[in-house]
């Protein structure tokens, strides 16, 4: 029996993946596309400084035989038309993909577009450790928060590497014996309840506790010494990559700290002068007029993804830096709570634009150069109702325990947080030293 079915599907045109894959490039990675760029499209050609953009000065004075009106604006281009990230990298096969397009490249294309998925696996540190918020995360996206940590669920349990996106150090190995089917062993036991008598190397004490013998205990601590306890660290192959700078941070002669994008090494382009002049001389034969058309909406089409790129994340770190005043000129500890939907706001563009054009990207300020995602942190409410960034919360604690004489407590560390007016709970201490990789105080005493 023969039926009629409507659906809708999203396509995407090759304007729109370009601009995106342009709008994802970090500096080195744009100089590559640029190079790549002037090499198939003859039409191209690198423009001095004084020379103009004729090209686009007549489209403004006339019709324009070859505009491109499917060029994608990527500043409003909503989260749900983002590609799939295979399409992104399918032509271009030598490029390193990011552990992002690693993981979703993992999930079928319904779920790469999902929303939780893109800010679960968003949300990943670089030893593959979940850092956000579900219940943040539930709230964005409007969905149950049950229903988010099943997503977060099934990223565990599924993707490659196992122990991927788990939130503390026990729920990574109990991931990877999951996997490896022993999630009822003794190891698993251990990893359960007594994973800090293993960093303690208190064999008896388990011997006694789990009511097993030495050997038994011994080849399960060998066991889970076998995991990996940062999945993320060999997520994509990339052996000691250089690191460009895309924005450039300076203080300025008004005396307030400034933006500039880090432009040296990348090709100024134009459309050059000797193939308009053929064109509109229309004196070659069709096809290579039809040629020439092609190469030069290519061309215009690539022109405008670069200066779409730019413009957005220009005026994205402009927006952070206006409001990060102080942290440039004290550090860390004076990070204001800051996230991509308070840049998407302010600019009016949506959310995933911001992830998507500071993905890879980094920052130089005068105190060193940072990954632009690991400066926007969501923000802490503290007990007595103010707000900080969990940036500031941890370099905090690791001046305290830097600074300490002898070992101290959660308890004293959240007092010595409370007389810097910082006013957290012990238990968010204990959660910040945890993933500061800072002992508890009687492991410190040693």
């Amino acid at each position: 029996m023969l039926t009629q079915q409507q659906t809708l599907q999203q396509t995407f045109t090759p304007w729109f993946e370009q601009s995106l894959r342009i709008l994802q490039a970090p500096a080195m990675e744009l100089r590559r596309i640029v190079a790549e760029e002037l090499a198939n499209n003859p039409t191209l050609e690198e423009r001095d400084e004084g020379q103009g953009m004729r090209d686009e000065e007549a489209g403004a004075s006339q019709q324009d035989p070859f505009d491109t009106p499917d060029t994608p604006d990527i500043l409003n281009s909503p989260s749900s038309l983002v590609p799939r990230p295979s399409s992104l990298s399918s032509d271009t096969p030598d490029r390193p993909i990011s552990a992002q397009d690693f993981l979703l490249n993992q999930l079928d294309p319904t779920e790469r577009n999902d929303p939780v998925v893109i800010k679960i696996i968003g949300s990943l540190d670089d030893a593959g450790y979940f850092r956000g918020d579900l219940a943040a995360i539930a709230h964005a996206t409007h969905r149950p928060l049950t229903e988010t940590a099943e997503t977060l669920r099934r990223i565990q349990s599924t993707l490659e590497p196992a122990g991927i996106a788990a939130r503390d150090l026990s729920e990574c190995l109990l991931l990877q014996l999951e996997r490896l089917g022993r999630a009822d062993s003794l190891a698993a036991r251990i990893v359960r309840d007594h994973l800090d008598l293993v960093a303690q190397h208190k064999t008896r004490d388990l011997v006694r506790r789990l009511d097993s013998t030495e050997t038994a205990v011994e080849t399960a601590i060998d066991e889970i010494r076998s995991l990996e306890p940062r999945p993320g660290n060999g997520l994509v192959a990339n052996t000691n990559p250089v690191i460009f700078a895309d924005i450039i941070v300076e203080r300025g002669d008004d005396g307030l700290f400034h933006a500039r994008l880090e432009e040296r090494g990348v090709p100024r382009l134009r459309i050059a002068d000797t193939y308009l002049d053929m064109l509109v001389a229309r004196d070659q034969p069709r096809e290579v007029l039809a040629f020439l058309r092609s190469k030069i909406r290519s061309g215009r089409a690539f022109l405008r993804a670069i200066e779409q790129r730019n413009t957005t994340l220009l005026a994205i770190a402009e927006t952070f830096v206006s409001r990060q005043q102080s942290f440039l000129e004290n550090g860390r500890a004076a990070l204001v709570p800051m996230t991509y939907a308070h840049i998407a706001r302010t600019l009016g563009i949506h959310e995933s634009t911001v992830s998507r054009a500071i993905a890879g990207k980094y920052m130089s300020t005068p105190h060193g150069l940072f990954a632009m995602k690991d400066l926007f942190r969501p923000r802490l409410t503290t007990r007595d109702g103010g707000e900080i960034a969990d940036t500031a919360v941890r370099e905090a604690i690791m001046q305290i325990v830097r600074a300490e004489t002898k070992p101290l407590g959660d308890q004293a560390i959240a007092e010595a947080l409370a007389q810097r007016g910082i006013a957290i709970a012990r238990r968010t201490v204990a959660k910040y030293r945890t993933q500061l990789g800072i002992l508890p105080k009687h492991l410190r005493k040693n």
